[in-house]
């Protein structure tokens, strides 16, 4: 799936990112309810994720 690069309401280029504390803690309470499968799944996109921000 290709991200857009541009906001969907006025269409000008998105120039930064910003992370919600909150709703990341949300997400992980919940995954905390589900499978083992579903757990590993969310912690390789965690890490998948960081090593890319770090490069």
């Amino acid at each position: 799936m290709k991200r857009k690069v541009e906001c969907p309401i006025c269409r000008k280029d998105i120039e930064s990112r910003t992370n919600s504390l909150v709703l990341d803690n949300c997400i992980s309470k919940m995954v905390e309810r589900l499978s083992s499968d579903v757990k590993e799944r969310r912690s390789v996109l965690i890490r998948e994720r960081r090593a890319k921000r770090l490069l």
